[in-house]
């Protein structure tokens, strides 16, 4: 791949999606393609996260002085703007906040190469470390909890297999920012890859197909979404919006009382 010019690099990675969607597995496109299964995968996965601007080749971004890291007054400026803005308010080509917007969004506005690991600590110092639902759910004594996991969830998974679709979970939580207070809503799946948003005010039918909206944008695949059974969730209009994109999405309501 590298040994080709970037518009071909493009069009061999849109093979590759376009391969993946018609069902083919990893080894049959690898084979067509004339890339390693490796590579496959990784085309796939980064699509999976980021949606279309996987296709194009990574940005070479340059480190300051700082040595790739942010001071105090540019951490403020990247915290007010991710708890602010939805990146495509910002002129970033994603719906939703995920790592590799933010690394876009500090390149674009410092000039900071920034690696994935080092974006994952700033965001977990600033509250927004991915979950990791399974785990914190087999840990919970409930006995509801243990019955689903045993008895439901083992379905939800073969059934998402079968389909090609990828199982996310719903987090949703409050963050503190220059006195306010703002909620996040995020997805996030059983590889802790995380999509996010922050809104202020109660959550409603409205924002929630908003955000759901933006989530289905950036995945090539149908999203199974796990989430606890509150009201607005169950809101006519949220499942009447269900129905219409049920080839792209749909809702598996935990059992009350369990939590992730």
């Amino acid at each position: 791949m590298r040994s080709l010019p970037p518009a071909a690099r493009q069009a061999r990675r849109m093979q590759v999606v376009a391969l993946r969607a018609a069902g083919s597995s990893y080894r049959d496109i690898a084979a067509q393609t004339g890339l390693s299964r490796t590579g496959v995968f990784d085309i796939c996965k980064r699509v999976d996260a980021i949606g279309a601007p996987a296709l194009d080749d990574a940005p070479k971004g340059r480190q300051t002085g700082h040595g790739g890291m942010l001071d105090a007054a540019q951490c403020g400026v990247v915290r007010a703007l991710i708890f602010g803005q939805t990146p495509d308010r910002l002129a970033l080509p994603y719906p939703l906040w995920t790592k590799a917007a933010v690394i876009q969004l500090i390149g674009t506005r410092f000039g900071i190469r920034m690696s994935d690991r080092t974006v994952a600590l700033y965001l977990a110092r600033w509250g927004l470390r991915p979950p990791k639902p399974m785990a914190k759910a087999s840990l919970r004594s409930g006995v509801k909890s243990r019955q689903w996991l045993q008895a439901t969830y083992p379905g939800i998974a073969a059934r998402a297999r079968i389909e090609d679709a990828e199982i996310n979970w719903v987090d949703e939580g409050e963050l503190g920012l220059s006195g306010s207070l703002l909620s996040v809503f995020s997805t996030v799946n059983n590889r802790g890859q995380m999509h996010w948003a922050s809104y202020a005010g109660a959550l409603d039918a409205h924002k929630l197909i908003a955000l759901l909206r933006r989530r289905i944008q950036v995945s090539t695949r149908k999203i199974i979404l796990i989430l606890n059974p509150l009201c607005v969730h169950r809101a006519d209009r949220v499942v009447a919006w269900l129905v219409e994109h049920e080839d792209a999405i749909e809702v598996v309501h935990l059992p009350a009382m369990v939590q992730v």
